[in-house]
């Protein structure tokens, strides 16, 4: 339905023009809130399309959107260099609707426009997003002076500076008055500017805010700042935040920091915050050093002969698992997974089923499984459904939509792909890892590309675009659902979650 929606508003826009067009692309852009489906279930198989400028959408309503925005291109462009319309404020709108008709050579029309006060302040925010993403650093520094703080503009500038290695060519000493803002979102914006910016002068600061803050998000960001100099300076301040002494989260954010730019040096530190007993999650410092070349077999040498609690190490191989390649034996992160194996003296959980076994579990499901009890096991914060699948447009976009699984999957397969995610992966939702030349790591779903950029979301359902200049390699990978993640539930709340599963979009 929204397939056909986006067509039609294109069509009666393109025919009627003006005013009309303009509303029909703003309504358009609001499919963006829903999911957009990458199988192409107007065809009921995976589907790729080439727009004419070379980039790839992943599915139908992805390409339906660009071809839109393409269509009415005449009409709200210069409607939004007017400043008549502006996507709602929604930045995720204005960023799809000026990548699908080239954002680049818009910039310094949309630079002009905020420069000659034909956009209201109140609608700036979105322009500026955008100045500051695809800028040169002339625009970049523009964008940063007419941010007044927006944490959109300065997120944004962050993406530059690391993404494509864009700074602004002035102005830049500024950003120590946001160190001292009453917005915590723009203090710590500002601080990681501060690092990646190598604002040397401010590093005290970013010292002082680290040690003292009583914002956890401010701390962390001081210390991503600190690492950010990657200098020696920094490992050194970073090392001595992760020793003993340091209360355990202090610890464990500084640790995560120190990984990303000396992984062997903060593996024998990481280690003992993971040792420390107690409910903790541990879930940054995993992902800081699988966000590194080489930090999984720096992490997987420090655990050699340690010990970690049974939990603690499942965190560890859940993370572990969405990264690695789907039977793939070998490598970093199955190095890491058999490490953390023998630490939580735990062996391979992933529960596989006979024949036999699994018709006996589709019986139970059927006859003993209450659909009502399973929608509440569904949406229990320990097992996080909802942080990927939707249903009814309601949850994340990292896993396939549920709203009609069941009326698609027979018993045995929702078994399956609860059990053993990898066994059999929807199309176009195999995750994707890419390491940079500057030596991360980053994985999740391929959202988009062209020939410029590749847009990956993440299991956070955070986008991440990547310039392909800066990809030194990238691999399919298996499902961003970890194994074992029901682990926990007893043979009735499993009855009851897959009986609720397969109700899903059946009538009544």
């Amino acid at each position: 339905v929204r397939l056909e929606a986006i067509r039609t508003l294109g069509l009666i826009g393109s025919r009627e023009g003006g005013a009309t067009a303009e509303v029909a692309m703003e309504l358009a852009m609001t499919a963006l809130d829903q999911p957009l489906d990458p199988t192409g279930a107007a065809s009921g198989k995976g589907s790729r399309r080439h727009f004419k400028d070379g980039g790839v959408a992943a599915g139908l309503l992805d390409y339906a959107l660009h071809i839109t925005a393409v269509d009415l291109e005449p009409w709200w462009l210069p409607a939004l260099e007017a400043g008549k319309i502006d996507f709602g404020g929604n930045s995720r709108r204005l960023e799809f609707a000026l990548s699908a008709v080239g954002t680049r050579r818009v910039v310094g029309r949309m630079v002009n426009l905020v420069r000659e006060g034909k956009v209201p302040p109140g609608r700036q925010g979105g322009l500026l997003e955008m100045i500051a993403l695809q800028g040169d650093p002339g625009q970049l520094a523009f964008a940063f002076e007419k941010s007044a703080g927006r944490v959109g503009v300065l997120t944004a500038l962050e993406r530059s500076a690391l993404e494509r290695k864009v700074l602004p060519s002035g102005g830049k000493e500024r950003v120590a008055d946001l160190l001292k803002s009453s917005d915590a979102g723009v203090r710590a914006a500002a601080a990681r500017l501060a690092g990646l910016w190598k604002a040397a002068g401010l590093r005290p600061a970013l010292e002082v805010m680290a040690g003292s803050s009583s914002d956890a998000t401010a701390k962390g960001a001081a210390l991503d700042g600190i690492a950010y100099f990657a200098d020696k300076a920094s490992v050194e301040f970073l090392k001595k935040q992760a020793g003993v002494g340091r209360p355990r989260g202090q610890r464990a954010r500084a640790v995560s920091a120190l990984a990303t730019i000396d992984s062997a040096g903060a593996a024998e530190l990481a280690v003992e915050v993971l040792s420390m007993g107690g409910e903790f999650d541990n879930s940054s410092i995993f992902t800081a050093f699988l966000s590194r070349q080489g930090g999984a077999d720096a992490l997987a040498k420090a655990l050699g002969g340690r010990k970690l609690l049974d939990d603690t190490a499942r965190v560890g191989i859940r993370i572990a698992e969405t990264r690695r390649q789907p039977g793939k034996s070998e490598g970093p992160e199955s190095r890491l997974i058999e490490a953390l194996r023998l630490a939580g003296n735990l062996g391979d959980e992933t529960q596989r089923f006979s024949p036999a076994e699994m018709e006996k579990l589709a019986t139970e499901v059927v006859k003993l499984g209450d659909p009502a009890r399973g929608e509440e096991i569904y949406r229990s914060s320990s097992l996080s459904c909802q942080k990927c699948h939707a249903i009814g447009g309601a949850g994340g976009l990292v896993g396939p939509d549920l709203s009609s699984i069941g009326t698609t999957a027979q018993l045995d397969y929702l078994i399956d792909s609860i059990f053993d995610p990898n066994k059999a992966i929807k199309e176009n939702y195999h995750s994707t890892s890419v390491v940079t030349r500057d030596g991360r790591v980053l994985t999740g779903i391929r959202l988009r590309e062209t020939p410029s950029e590749l847009v990956l979301r993440d299991s956070d359902g955070r986008e991440i675009p990547i310039r392909r200049s800066n990809i030194a390699r990238a691999a399919m990978g298996g499902s961003l659902m970890p194994s074992g993640l029901t682990g926990s539930l007893t043979r009735a709340e499993l009855r009851d979650l897959v009986r609720f599963l397969s109700e899903i979009g059946k009538i009544g």
